[in-house]
């Protein structure tokens, strides 16, 4: 029977009591994409403009504008197609810091966050890189193409963590917007305020679901936050909760010819004694709580 090992720091001051707020039901419609394209100065939608429904994604395109909403969670996503026509002589020439007071003045102007009880915050700022060479010939220096620019969600000054509540803007060379990923459920009215779980008692939850799952090779928590828990955007979300992260992985044994299997999981455990919101303990790792490069595509 594997043992958990704790390798994370996690947090040992958290706020003794938060309130819970109930989210708002997205709206996701023709109406509404057209609302947005025009919030993000994109010309007027032609007569050929193409509405398609498919898996909870409402997707409208004209030409190379394509713009699509998730009716369970509100995600959106933006992409101007024309941005990834890269040639040799495709240059990123502006800084970090310029890249993001773009992409702020663009959030703003957009009013792609309007929720007044939320802060963003700055998660970091990616860049697609090129770098090429003829064969068996010496590379040439690494290029850069743009740049995306992620933002965090806080609510109450605790942060928002799971694959929910990021904005990342991408910038193209010539300085505009070519890219939004945003998935951030607004706000609805706030339902109480509740007593938060210690990290050690989430922790002993932990423990007592591995022990019952009966697993040999190594188990190790490499991570561990504390925040608001949003979901992805496959999923409907009606209250949104302090909760504690762990990231746990595992590695089988290992042969006399192979090496052991090595998996990731999320593990979200709710940091109120009551949740109003029900989730599977297990969470799909593929957005973990980490801020990577999320493509507008």
């Amino acid at each position: 029977m594997a043992e958990l090992e704790f390798t994370a720091k996690i947090a040992t001051r958290v706020p003794d009591r938060l309130p819970v707020f109930a989210m708002k039901r997205p709206v996701a419609n023709r109406r509404v994409l057209i609302e947005l394209a025009a919030s993000l100065g994109l010309p007027p939608f032609s007569k050929g403009s193409e509405l398609t429904s498919r898996d909870a994604w409402l997707s409208l395109q004209d030409g190379p504008y394509v713009l699509a909403m998730n009716s369970r969670s509100g995600a959106f996503k933006f992409l101007d197609r024309r941005a990834w026509n890269v040639t040799a002589d495709t240059r990123f020439a502006y800084k970090d810091e310029e890249a993001v007071d773009i992409a702020r003045d663009a959030v703003r102007r957009a009013r792609l966050v309007a929720e007044w009880r939320s802060k963003l915050t700055l998660g970091g700022v990616t860049h697609l890189r090129m770098q090429g060479g003829p064969p068996g010939g010496k590379l040439q220096p690494e290029t850069l193409l743009d740049a995306g620019v992620v933002f965090r969600r806080q609510i109450e000054g605790v942060p928002v963590t799971g694959p929910g509540g990021i904005l990342a803007v991408n910038i193209s060379p010539q300085g505009s917007v070519v890219g939004v990923t945003r998935l951030w459920r607004e706000l609805g009215r706030q339902v109480g305020r509740v007593k938060v779980v210690r990290a050690q008692e989430a922790l002993a939850r932990v423990r007592a679901a591995y022990l019952r799952r009966d697993m040999i090779g190594e188990v190790r928590v490499t991570r561990a936050e504390f925040g608001y828990f949003e979901a992805g955007p496959a999923l409907a979300q009606g209250f949104i909760e302090p909760c504690y992260a762990f990231i746990i992985e595992s590695v089988g044994p290992s042969g006399a010819n192979r090496a052991g299997l090595r998996m990731k999981t999320v593990e979200v455990v709710p940091a109120v004694e009551k949740p109003r919101q029900r989730w599977p303990m297990r969470v799909d790792p593929v957005s973990p709580p980490t801020t990577n490069r999320v493509a507008a595509a």
